[in-house]
């Protein structure tokens, strides 16, 4: 999650232009005010036509009777010349060109050494590699940036309430929040077994761990849960696992997943903690945190 504003409170740091997030606004000229565009928001009405920004698998309006639809990650794209292509998603294997391979890289993956110097993909809460003395970190829900000009600010979590704009006070929705009203509509936010509003007399429920799908050709399926056991296929069993419980040994060690509040196996003497909501963390240069973000899984 980029906040969209510089995290170094230095002269010259404030002076570079930072990454733009979804939704941010840009600072106006003569006048005007640009906000970066974010996926499904509106655009302002042009000769009154109004045009909404694509999203991944939202279908484009059709243009001499042929309808296309936004690729989105894993997807196939239509055949040409009797070859198919997918959308690349993060970790997938792209094929092999000249004998080379590559694969998509994704959150804490390690990409190939040039010149002997190694890179690894920046995950939320990782830190970079210092340039100058100074060390920065990816910010996560709920982390709290550097001071810039003595403000501080705090990347917003769900449930979390954001700093009051006029008067007026806005709140990071959570699943099964209720919106505020817009021309007497209001909306819910959609958590797991929740029913949708019907449509043409059909109701849908957002689907939880454990619930059971309706049939399909006389077969029924079970959403997962943890602990629970896989259908056998060519006769063996799998189990999700859950939290604290113990993997089957691979090579003689075995590994268990990690639960809130476990301690991690050492590593050069050192020994770290899951951290669970509530928690306070070890102080650094004198100053502690406190997990407020609820962790997902493990």
């Amino acid at each position: 999650m980029d906040p969209g504003f510089p995290t170094e409170s230095d002269s010259k740091e404030d002076k570079r232009l930072s990454v733009m997030s979804e939704g941010s606004t840009l600072s106006s000229v003569k006048g005007f005010t640009k906000t970066v565009r974010s996926e499904g928001s509106t655009l302002s009405s042009v000769k009154g036509r109004t045009k909404t920004v694509p999203s991944e698998g939202s279908t484009l309006p059709s243009v001499k009777g042929f309808t296309k639809t936004v690729p989105s990650e894993g997807s196939t794209l239509p055949s040409v010349k009797g070859r198919t292509k997918t959308v690349p998603s993060e970790g997938s294997t792209l094929p092999s060109v000249k004998g080379c391979t590559k694969t998509v890289p994704s959150e804490g993956s390690t990409l190939p050494s040039v010149k002997g110097r190694t890179k690894t993909v920046p995950s939320e809460g990782s830190t970079l590699s210092s340039v100058k003395g100074r060390t920065k970190t990816v910010p996560s829900e709920g982390s709290t940036l550097s001071s810039v000009k003595g403000c501080t600010k705090t990347v917003p979590s769900e449930g979390s309430t954001l700093p009051s704009v006029k008067g007026r006070t806005k709140t990071v929705p959570s699943e099964g929040s209720t919106l505020s009203s817009v021309k007497g509509f209001t909306k819910t936010v959609r958590s797991e077994g929740s029913t949708l509003s019907s449509v043409k007399g059909r109701t849908k429920t957002v689907r939880s761990e454990g619930s059971i799908l309706p049939s399909v050709k006389g077969f029924t399926k079970t959403v997962p849960s943890e602990g629970s056991t896989l259908p056998s296929v060519k006769g063996r069993t799998k189990t999700v696992p859950s939290e604290g419980s113990t993997l089957p040994s691979v090579k003689g060690c075995t590994k268990t997943v990690p639960s809130e509040g476990s301690t991690l196996p050492s590593v050069k003497g050192r020994t770290k903690t899951v951290p669970s909501e509530g928690s306070t963390l070890s102080s650094v240069k004198g100053r502690t945190e406190t997990q407020t973000n609820k962790l997902q899984g493990s």
